[in-house]
């Protein structure tokens, strides 16, 4: 839950992304979204490596090619 959270799915790299604070292991795209608003995302947790990570929401604002990224505060473990 949040604002101007909402993406593009059709462009590979807008989206949710999981991205790993170990090594050099690359972001892992989620692909499972139930929900995509200006306000509210809903997704399912994709299958990734032990670890921890950081949640991106990655997004351009409308006529804009800037790629906007958003992180969550927290790193999760799994």
């Amino acid at each position: 839950v949040g604002t101007r959270l909402k993406f593009n799915p059709s462009k590979s790299d807008e989206g949710i992304f999981f991205v790993p604070d170990f090594g050099t292991a690359a972001p892992v795209k989620v692909t499972a979204v139930q929900e995509n608003r200006p306000k509210r995302l809903t997704f399912l947790v994709p299958v990734v490596p032990t670890g921890s990570y950081h949640i991106e929401v990655r997004s351009r604002m409308r006529d804009s090619s800037e790629l906007r990224v958003g992180r969550l505060e927290n790193l999760l473990t799994h």
